[in-house]
């Protein structure tokens, strides 16, 4: 790989060939990892994963500089489990295109998902990364941490979530909701749900992809939903057009009449499936709660639960179904 060797102030510049070319975008690159069953398929990092990791950080302007780690006792045993507990067609597929789970400390960022390169340059199998320092919280503590972040902090102001019920508000259960939003990218790449992130969306052909289409169009070299939105949702980052948390009641009415899961769906159509199946998977199958509140000065104000039962997603829900097995083509 090369870099290029120009600095912009105090940072290396990284150019998009870089993470192109880069050794870990190559199948070649991952032969040593496989052969292993799926619920086994969980690494020590390599290095040269955190260095692509910490391109792809300076490539995009985001904070943090991941570090490799290995396997983490518990962390490990619970993304394990996550993989032997999926469903049968959903594990089968994901045997066929996931290269494993990797542990680092620094991503900026809770999880991390990219594609490998085959023949022809096409999309070929998966790497997940996990962020073992921002797994900390237990899981209503994440949930409500990730909303709020979708907002401007506010002292009066906050969203809550829960993802768990009080035996099982622990870090185990945040791991798992996160790990299978990450397999949910993994899985897609092979399943034709939404075009590849790196293909501008103007030449994406999203007729071709039905789950993407219900909810999606291209707006010259961008996706845009197909019901407006309130406003920017942009998660994490500090961004000077990020939502005042004074609007979220407005963001969550929308939500509860949208046929999104979440607002973080609404961001990108592969996000969109990645929750999707991540919040189906978790309220219809595992049979755990979802509910996202809006409290005001000590009041809830608005509460948002899982649509799978409601008439805004239910085409989404058949093609989801579909897509993973669970009902005829």
């Amino acid at each position: 790989m090369g870099l290029a060797a120009v600095w912009l102030g105090a940072a290396l510049a990284v150019t998009n060939a870089d993470l192109h070319d880069h050794a870990v975008r190559q199948t070649a690159f991952w032969q040593r990892f496989t052969g292993k069953p799926l619920a086994e398929r969980v690494f020590p990092c390599p290095p040269e994963l955190a260095d692509f990791l910490d391109l792809d950080n300076r490539f995009y302007h985001f904070d943090g500089k991941p570090r490799a780690l290995p396997v983490p006792d518990a962390a490990g045993a619970d993304a394990r489990a996550v993989l032997a507990a999926l469903p049968p067609a959903f594990a089968k597929r994901l045997s066929e295109r996931l290269i494993g789970v990797f542990f680092v400390d620094g991503l900026g960022s809770t999880a991390y998902t990219e594609f490998t390169r085959g023949a022809h340059d096409a999309a070929d199998q998966a790497f997940i990364v996990l962020d073992a320092g921002a797994l900390t919280r237990n899981a209503n503590a994440w949930i409500s941490w990730k909303e709020s972040s979708a907002f401007k902090a506010d002292a009066h102001v906050r969203v809550e979530g829960t993802i768990a019920a009080p035996a099982e508000d622990d870090r185990r259960h945040a791991l798992g909701f996160v790990l299978i939003h990450e397999l949910a990218h993994a899985f897609a790449f092979a399943a034709d749900v939404h075009p590849l992130w790196n293909l501008p969306a103007d030449k994406a052909e999203l007729a071709a992809f039905p789950f993407a289409a219900l909810s999606w169009q291209a707006v010259r070299d961008r996706y845009a939903t197909k019901v407006d939105r309130p406003g920017p949702i942009i998660y994490y980052r500090d961004d000077p057009k990020k939502a005042a948390a004074a609007e979220a009641p407005a963001y969550y009415d929308w939500l509860a009449a949208s046929p999104f899961p979440t607002l973080y769906a609404a961001t990108n159509p592969f996000d969109d499936f990645a929750d999707s199946v991540a919040t189906y998977l978790h309220t219809e199958l595992y049979g755990r709660p979802f509910e996202l509140r809006v409290v005001q000065d000590g009041k809830v104000v608005r509460r948002v639960g899982s649509c799978w039962q409601e008439a805004r997603c239910a085409a989404k829900r058949k093609l989801l179904e579909r897509a993973l097995g669970l009902t005829a083509p």
